[in-house]
């Protein structure tokens, strides 16, 4: 990965500066760059609430301190913070998959480690949905109905038959 460097407030990365409003060629990137940068907007967007997550929960371990200054820092509302919290420590980094969402995550946030592991590889191997994962979860539980056999009356004998 290319060197990130901070400018300010806005960060450069391979030929462009990203910043709070957009992001900007510097001088005459490579196609080469310009991938590298989408792929960096892609993991930053599907990592940050994870980053929020373990931010303020070292910040609270720390220094006591959790929401109040991360309210200010950060500018989320604080059902985000708390959510982003609450998942990142039910969910050790190590269980983490990197090829699914912080949703998928959030789905198992709230079940013991051995079923966390177990739903988010099925999720992973089946290619679920934050919905399809979601479903699959509450209905873990339930028994298979079995199909209903249907029957059809005879118009001419009245004999019921198997349809």
């Amino acid at each position: 990965m290319a060197d990130i460097t901070l400018k300010e407030d806005n960060i450069i990365y391979s030929g462009f500066e990203l910043h709070k409003n957009g992001i900007t060629p510097i001088g005459n990137p490579t196609f080469e760059q310009w991938e590298k940068v989408g792929e960096f907007i892609k993991k930053s967007g599907q990592s940050v609430q994870f980053w929020l997550g373990d931010w303020l929960n070292y910040g609270e371990a720390r220094w006591g301190e959790k929401y109040t200054q991360a309210l200010d820092e950060t500018d989320y509302a604080l059902g985000t913070l708390q959510n982003s919290s609450w998942v990142a420590s039910n969910i050790d980094p190590s269980r983490r998959h990197e090829n699914l969402s912080f949703s998928h995550h959030q789905n198992v946030a709230h079940l013991e480690p051995d079923e966390q592991d177990f739903w988010l590889d099925k999720a992973e191997e089946e290619g679920w949905t934050v919905f399809e994962m979601r479903q699959a979860i509450a209905n873990r539980d339930k028994p298979k109905k079995e199909k209903r056999k249907k029957f059809t009356t005879c118009p001419f004998c009245g004999g019921r038959y198997e349809i």
